[in-house]
């Protein structure tokens, strides 16, 4: 709008942009291909139904992608089935046609929060639609800080929130991720084995001030390295 209110412009891979002084601006980048459908929520979010199927939903604020639900990367492209979504953005439904030419009405949830736990800790991990890797610690309220991840090769319709697998692993106490190159990232989750790279590093003990300089987060009980 002229304003600079957000307008959603459909059919760009669920991107915003806004009109301000006659210029159009990006508001959120689009990621992959042409959506179906789109929808600006009262609470800030951007929720747009592929043309591949499924459900992505982005808040404006950070351009995170919050949730995502549905069929996801490698289905085959719907032959111009109609979608829709609720006001509210809650709830999307869409008519997708199989290799089989059988017709089916999908509905889907957004509500389903796409975050990953790693168990036995109070940590838990999202990916950015920038590609980085979000750690938040839920007990604090707090994040802990961003992971880069390793640059992949996904087809240009596939965002790399799509492309790059994550779970937690309860018997290491990390965090993985893995690319469809089958790169394979692990990134520990606890205050040891921060300490421990940390020493490797600087070849010494670390003082109180450089551990909160480097992780922002609270001292652990001793900070001397292991001989």
């Amino acid at each position: 709008m002229p304003d600079g209110t957000p307008a959603l412009i459909e059919r760009v891979g669920c991107g915003l942009h806004a009109i301000r002084e006659n210029r159009t601006e990006t508001v959120l980048e689009a990621q992959g291909d042409r959506e179906r459908a789109a929808r600006l929520t009262p609470d800030g979010h951007l929720v747009c139904v592929g043309q591949y199927g499924g459900v992505s939903v982005r808040r404006i604020g950070d351009a995170t992608y919050a949730r995502k639900v549905g069929t996801g990367p490698g289905a085959t492209p719907s032959l111009g089935g109609p979608a829709a979504i609720s006001e509210d953005g809650r709830y999307a439904a869409w008519v997708d046609r199989d290799e089989g030419d059988v017709v089916r009405m999908i509905v889907a949830d957004t509500q389903e929060e796409e975050i990953v736990s790693v168990p036995g800790t109070s940590f838990i991990g999202r990916i950015r639609d920038d590609g980085a890797l979000v750690v938040i610690d839920v007990d604090a309220g707090t994040t802990v800080g961003e992971l880069r991840l390793p640059i992949t090769r996904a087809p240009s319709a596939v965002a790399p929130w799509q492309a790059t697998g994550i779970t937690g692993v309860a018997a290491t106490g990390e965090l993985l991720t893995a690319t469809p190159e089958n790169t394979v990232s692990r990134w520990a989750m606890n205050e040891a084995a921060w300490l421990d790279l940390a020493c490797r590093s600087a070849a010494r003990d670390l003082t109180a001030e450089e551990w909160r300089q480097v992780t922002d987060y609270d001292l652990p009980a001793d900070l001397r390295c292991r001989r």
